[in-house]
């Protein structure tokens, strides 16, 4: 626990640290060079001279690859939060109270199949379903973004990124599957076939 919270700042002083405008700047620089990487590689890949397939190929790199950013992430996270199992601040009593590990290993998985799926050219319509119930369900449950807004401040900032993070990659996930889904990609996958 300590070893990631001195890599990721508590031991520098609040205005730089633990700041999470700070936190959500590096969390939106380091996943925008992994999906702008995505995104260069589904337009140098596609074989097809059509732009839109070229687009729809892209979109479908950008959602697998932030779905499968989404499970790295909840991997961390899930071995941030086994680290500090002796930890006794408010915040870890009250992730152990919720469940501890078990939701976040369980979106993990999903993220990971959702994300190899979409990489494997599986069908839009599970990165598109998927992806916009992770963005519905969890903009309603108390427990996930509404706690996160309401709480970040007394929450490690180690956790803080890894939630910045993991809005991104989900972010990135829905629109990148939207995308996909707009420009034929159930289309793209009838014609290889």
């Amino acid at each position: 626990c300590l070893g990631l919270s001195l890599f990721m700042g508590s031991a520098i002083p609040p205005p730089l640290g633990a700041s999470p405008l700070t936190l959500l700047v590096m969390a939106s620089i380091l996943s925008t060079a992994i999906l702008s990487s995505a995104g260069v590689f589904g337009l140098v890949t596609c074989s097809s001279s059509s732009t839109t397939a070229k687009a729809a190929q892209t979109a479908r790199f950008v959602s697998a690859s932030a779905n499968l950013g989404n499970a790295a992430i909840h991997f961390i996270l899930v071995l941030y939060t086994l680290s500090c199992a002796g930890e006794t601040s408010a915040y870890w009593v009250k992730e152990r109270e919720l469940g501890g590990v078990e939701g976040p290993v369980g979106l993990m998985v999903v993220n990971a199949c959702v994300g190899l799926s979409a990489a494997v050219r599986g069908t839009v319509k599970v990165s598109l379903g998927w992806n916009g119930f992770v963005a519905v369900l969890g903009s309603f449950l108390p427990v996930v973004w509404l706690r996160f807004l309401n709480e970040m401040e007394s929450w490690p900032p180690v956790v803080n990124f890894v939630w910045f993070v993991i809005f991104w990659m989900e972010l990135s996930a829905l629109t990148g599957s939207a995308l996909w889904y707009s420009l034929g990609g159930e289309e793209e996958k009838r014609k290889k076939e």
